[in-house]
């Protein structure tokens, strides 16, 4: 279980350093066999315009040939090889070895364009104050064509929504995931290491916790490529409703596990999850085990609250809910 962090505010005006000195710029590529785009991956963060960029590709127990495609790049880039333990597990590796002023992260079947890395510190320059940074993505199709699928738009601006999550306000629409993000050092040294748990879509606790801790900016310009294909850990899966679930109950968790102020915003993504499964079942017996985890650590009264929302929320539309007894352990 993740520490807990009592206190989630930043100092503020400690990042203004930043403004004042060569910023080295850190690269993360997650990778799990997708051998078969990695070496474009690679190719697109070490082909930087701007020069003081280290890339560090974490392989997380490949069965292809991934190990070899990173081995080629030689003195380029820096592998860190460990045993599958999800997307979570390799994103704290990488940050481990890494060195950056500012990490970015990257799946290996995407892409950057050659001048995210310059942007994305003009940004840190222009704004001192933030230590987040977020932007859309382009999608491309297997082969690198454009995809005619396009994100809602959403204007360049400093964002703080750090009073919104806290007291669990509605959020505005976020169109960024793990390849769109982009952090000061010190922010995720506040955030990481992640639980283990979060195998995919790591980027919701990124997103949510930094928003959470500090002021970010939202750059509008797609500064990177989202690949769509058929292997897709997320967008292209066949059971996406019942993986949505199961990701907003683990987010959930583990920010509430290391953030406790967030509480109120962590019930809000549990009864999101829980209210999904109430309609799609549960067929994953881990899903239950997840589950009766958030309800375990829950005072009484709260929990039978998140019960009662959860029920209003799903009898606002009530077909094909799919009840079963809780048991809580």
């Amino acid at each position: 279980m993740p520490s807990a962090r009592k206190d989630i505010r930043l100092v503020p005006g400690k990042q203004t350093y930043l403004a004042m000195k060569d910023m080295k710029a850190s690269i993360i590529i997650n990778n799990y066999n997708y051998d078969a785009y990695l070496a474009s991956c690679i190719k697109s963060a070490i082909h930087q315009t701007y020069s003081t960029v280290e890339v560090v590709v974490v392989d997380d127990g490949s069965s292809d040939n991934s190990r070899d495609t990173i081995e080629r790049f030689g003195h380029q880039v820096q592998g860190v090889f460990k045993d599958n333990s999800g997307q979570a597990s390799a994103l704290n590796a990488g940050f481990t070895a890494c060195t950056g002023d500012i990490v970015c992260f990257l799946d290996a079947d995407d892409l950057f364009q050659k001048d995210k890395v310059s942007q994305i510190v003009q940004c840190f320059r222009q704004f001192p104050e933030i230590d987040w940074c977020f932007h859309p993505l382009a999608y491309i199709d297997p082969e690198g064509r454009p995809h005619p699928y396009q994100n809602q738009r959403i204007s360049s601006a400093i964002w703080d929504l750090r009073a919104q999550i806290v007291t669990a306000q509605s959020l505005p629409y976020i169109p960024t995931a793990t390849s769109g993000m982009c952090f000061s050092r010190r922010l995720l040294e506040q955030m990481l290491p992640m639980p283990d748990e979060l195998k995919i879509t790591s980027d919701n606790y990124l997103k949510f916790a930094a928003l959470a801790l500090s002021k970010g900016y939202f750059e509008s310009t797609p500064l990177a490529c989202q690949r769509l294909h058929e292997s897709n850990a997320y967008t292209n899966r066949a059971d996406q409703a019942e993986l949505k679930a199961t990701v907003s109950v683990s987010v959930a968790w583990a920010l509430r596990s290391r953030f406790p102020s967030l509480e109120k915003f962590a019930d809000g993504l549990f009864i999101r999850g829980l209210g999904i499964y109430a309609r799609t079942g549960i067929s994953s017996p881990q899903a239950w085990l997840e589950i009766q985890r958030y309800f375990k650590g829950m005072r009484p009264l709260r929990r039978i609250n998140v019960l009662l929302r959860t029920i209003s929320c799903t009898l606002k539309n009530p077909e094909n809910v799919k009840w079963r007894r809780i048991t809580y352990g």
